[in-house]
């Protein structure tokens, strides 16, 4: 490893970061197309787990004791298995890089909009639905802001490996 110490090693620290670039690329390049797809819905059940915690978190003050996301266990689950259909019904596992502008914030939009909306509608319908509807719809927007950047950062990985090649 090339490491010309200034003092803060700034060097080292450039070339650990393109280093881990190039393997984080070289290692996606070497995935077959069916585990890029498990990986992006790993990725993305993840994403959505942050999302619904974060949005317990934010409309009740930071402090979501764990025995009130055990109340509404079924529901969480419920909501990360209806994303994650409705996402591959929509194509956001189809391909990565074809979704980067435009056509990557609408593909997650419509997606978001269908599976956090049939849950508010749900909600509505169903009268005594435990889940505040609030979380619901803060989830929503955290989920679309997430995957977006998700798949954006994804987007940046290849095009800065790209320049370095």
């Amino acid at each position: 490893m090339l490491c010309l110490n200034n003092g803060k090693g700034v060097f080292q620290k450039q070339f650990m970061k393109k280093s881990a670039i190039k393997w984080l690329h070289d290692f996606y390049v070497s995935v077959t197309r069916r585990h890029k797809r498990w990986l992006l819905i790993l990725i993305d059940a993840t994403l959505f787990c942050l999302s619904i915690y974060s949005a317990f978190a934010l409309r009740f003050n930071s402090s979501v004791p764990i025995h009130r996301l055990q109340e509404f266990s079924w529901q969480i689950v419920l909501l990360i298995l209806v994303k994650i259909v409705v996402f591959r019904l929509k194509g956001m596992y189809r391909s990565i890089l074809r979704y980067t502008g435009i056509e990557l914030i609408s593909l997650a939009w419509q997606s978001v909009l269908l599976s956090s909306g049939a849950q508010i509608i749900l909600s509505y319908l169903y009268g005594d639905w435990p889940l505040p509807r609030s979380v619901l719809i803060i989830d929503g927007l955290l989920t679309l802001v997430l995957v977006v950047g998700a798949r954006l950062s994804i987007f940046w990985i290849f095009s800065r490996a790209a320049i370095s090649r």
